[in-house]
């Protein structure tokens, strides 16, 4: 499953290694497994902190075995 990580980038949820925020809050980025790093944009009116939270737990969702 693709997760949109901003206008221009869509990535596959299972090449995703890692999320990072900086200490203000306000410098969101992806990882990727192969080295590369994405610039997530926050939410509209959202703080860093929710807009991390809810990217992670859309990655975690994305990479749960589907219900059978």
């Amino acid at each position: 499953m693709l997760i949109r990580i901003n206008d221009h980038v869509d990535v596959a949820a299972s090449e995703v290694a890692y999320v990072t925020l900086n200490d203000r809050g306000d410098d969101i980025h992806v990882h990727m497994k192969d080295g590369a790093s994405h610039y997530v944009n926050r939410d509209y009116g959202k703080s860093g902190y929710s807009t991390k939270a809810r990217l992670v737990a859309e990655i975690n969702a994305a990479l749960k075995p589907a219900a059978e």
